[in-house]
């Protein structure tokens, strides 16, 4: 036999040579290193969970073959008797047999899947925790384009990922809850006291979970930065915060920078076509403008202050035509820039003072401050 490996995830070989051979996909996907990641949290935190989770999915694999061993076996009689199959008293039995046993394993079956689906819903709890070590490998695995140097293994990955979760402090689901026999309280009181632990619990959980994301996120950083030369780390920084924000769904955690939703990222990487497209747009929109009109454009831009065909806004004369338009696309497509244009226009010496400043980040900061209450 010949083994062949190769690094690409999708070769392409002719329908005479895949019918000769079998292929073997052994890529890492998003979603399976993710419930690979799931499983390792899980045993980490709650390993009763897991080990029930086994245990349910090794007897509906068990139940499963059993139900294929009878179907094989009622078949194998039916082929080899002779005459009237009612006469075959073996066969006969072998069916009630296994009418009877299959009743037994459905039932089996439907009552590991509640169970099993109850331990699901516990298990994604933990799916943040899952999914923010997804992201990062994957951000990690794709820095071989930077440079072909930056190789680092999953199994790697994965000794980060437990260290991490080691690092952090004791579950706070592992922690019982406290009580006090003997005291009779008020049947209201009681329900209210269990809801208000039930929450403290909540929150203890989610606070636990946000700091385990923060300390991976912490080493990943810190161990990959001091491996990649000077003029990578500002990209690998910036490609892990913009995966984070992509994959953060719209939650509103203080560990979370933000959400970034998919077409504002699509912008981003395609601006200068999305420009263009508005350029033709206003284009065909001037088409049917009046000479006085025209006459009266022409003046306002013999004067300095060239005038939007679509908008009717003045266009401040330090953005080029296809910054505007770039503008203009953001105003009418995403809504929270659903006034950018209008500010650009209204509010010069703002914009001007915050093109001119050498320190971006510090006029920001400023201007964050100047707006908070008190």
């Amino acid at each position: 036999r010949l083994y062949m490996a190769t690094q690409n995830p999708n070769p392409h070989f002719l329908p005479a040579i895949c019918i000769s051979v079998t292929l073997i996909n052994f890529t890492v996907t998003f979603k399976g290193l993710q419930d690979q990641l799931l499983s390792s949290v899980v045993i980490h935190e709650q390993p009763h969970l897991e080990a029930q989770r086994s245990q349910i999915l090794e007897s509906i694999a068990a139940d499963l073959s059993t139900l294929r061993g009878l179907e094989e076996q009622s078949l194998t009689l039916l082929q080899k008797t002779e005459g009237h199959l009612l006469d075959d008293e073996d066969l006969i039995n072998t069916l009630q047999k296994s009418k009877l046993t299959s009743k037994d394993v459905f039932k089996r079956m439907r009552d590991s899947g509640k169970t099993e689906a109850s331990i699901e819903a516990a298990r994604g709890i933990y799916l943040p925790v899952a999914q923010r070590g997804a992201v990062l490998y994957f951000v990690v695995a794709n820095l071989i384009h930077l440079n072909y140097m930056y190789q680092f293994s999953l199994q790697w990955f994965h000794q980060v990922f437990v260290e991490a979760m080691k690092a952090s402090a004791t579950s706070p689901s592992q922690v019982p809850l406290p009580s006090s026999p003997g005291i009779i309280r008020p049947l209201s009181r009681q329900r209210r006291e269990r809801e208000e632990e039930e929450n403290g619990r909540s929150e203890d959980i989610q606070r636990h979970l946000d700091n385990i994301c923060s300390n991976l996120t912490r080493n990943v950083y810190k161990i990959i930065s001091t491996a990649l030369l000077t003029e990578h780390r500002l990209c690998f920084s910036f490609m892990l915060t913009v995966n984070i924000m992509r994959h953060s769904g719209e939650q509103e955690e203080a560990a979370i920078p933000g959400f970034l939703p998919e077409s504002e990222w699509e912008f981003f990487l395609h601006s200068l076509v999305l420009s263009n497209v508005m350029k033709k747009t206003s284009s065909a929109g001037s088409d049917g403008r009046n000479e006085a009109s025209e006459k009266s454009d022409n003046n306002e831009q013999d004067k300095g202050g060239a005038t939007d065909e679509v908008l009717g806004r003045e266009i401040p004369p330090w953005l080029s035509d296809t910054t505007w338009r770039q503008c203009q696309y953001m105003s009418r497509y995403m809504e929270p820039f659903s006034d950018l244009c209008n500010s650009l226009s209204s509010h010069t010496l703002q914009w001007k003072e915050f093109r001119e400043t050498r320190d971006l980040y510090d006029y920001l900061r400023k201007q964050h401050k100047g707006r908070e209450p008190g």
